[in-house]
């Protein structure tokens, strides 16, 4: 997940996936400009050898739905940052604890970083990614919420985010073709 790293892969020909945890989108911009950068200088081919990033997701119809599963996220990202070969900052139990890390971002800059909110908010996010360069871009739904806010989560997001961009996507490769 460091540029070194993502330079290394990018230069061996590797597909690289990163997880830039609750940063901000700078964060993906430096990973997407270092993986493109050594892929093209070592003859990669965009499109063939691949960029993914892993980013928390939550759709919901209103930002107040959305913001409610803030501190969901906050609280998996305190635990895992806290784990440290599953035994460091943990209870007897294994159960580590969701104190405070150093730096976190607050609730506001957590919407902000994840592709959290209304399904307007969460297309702009999306199309973000696919300004860097991003091939492969993987949601994790999951992260604290109940089953059923989670698959309300994914039905709003199926239908109020991919439809669109995939509507968009076919638009724009139609003008393309049309060039």
């Amino acid at each position: 997940m460091t540029p070194p790293t993502i330079e290394w892969a990018a230069r061996g020909g590797y597909h690289v996936t990163n997880w830039p945890f609750l940063r901000d989108m700078s964060a993906v911009a430096g990973a997407a400009e270092v993986f493109h950068t050594a892929r093209e200088e070592a003859g990669g081919v965009k499109g063939e050898q691949r960029l993914g990033i892993l980013r928390g997701a939550f759709a919901a119809e209103t930002e107040a739905e959305a913001a409610a599963h803030v501190e969901e996220a906050l609280i998996n990202h305190r635990i895992n940052q806290r784990l440290h070969y599953f035994t460091q900052n943990a209870d007897p139990r294994g159960i580590v604890a969701p104190d405070p890390v150093e730096n976190e971002p607050t609730h506001e800059e957590i919407y902000e970083n994840l592709i959290m909110g209304t399904p307007e908010q969460c297309l702009e996010k999306v199309e973000r990614y696919e300004e860097l360069g991003v091939d492969d871009l993987l949601l994790m739904f999951d992260y604290g919420a109940s089953h059923e806010a989670v698959m309300e989560s994914m039905r709003v997001f199926a239908e109020g985010v991919m439809e669109p961009y995939r509507a968009a996507r076919a638009g724009r490769e139609l003008a393309r073709e049309a060039r």
